[in-house]
């Protein structure tokens, strides 16, 4: 079997012989590695905001529990919270225009 893959070596299809290569690909007689497809500001972007909601869901829940139920120290704990948030919240800032700068995005 023969195969015509793509010029940025990110697909392959079978073919029957070098007169069915297409544009933008090259003739191959044997398989060629491909390469993952590149990951996008999109995609990262989303991992970077799950992970920060994720953190922050966690916050919120703890919060939650230490007004629920620790009485005394219920104020120490929500003020950590609090500063704790203050402090993800401030990364996940970073973590945005670290992206936005790599992908030259408003910048």
């Amino acid at each position: 079997m023969s195969y015509a893959v793509r010029n940025d070596r990110r697909g392959l299809r079978a073919v029957n012989g070098p007169e069915d290569v297409g544009p933008g690909e090259f003739f191959s007689e044997i398989i060629v590695d491909i390469e993952p497809p590149a990951k996008t500001y999109k995609t990262e972007l989303a991992e970077v905001n799950s992970s920060y909601q994720s953190d922050v869901d966690a916050m919120n829940k703890a919060f939650a529990i230490a007004y629920l139920a620790d009485g005394a120290s219920q104020e120490e704990k929500q003020a950590a919270i609090r500063a704790q948030y203050q402090s993800r919240k401030a990364q996940h800032a970073v973590e945005i225009q670290a992206l936005k700068t790599k992908y030259n995005i408003g910048v």
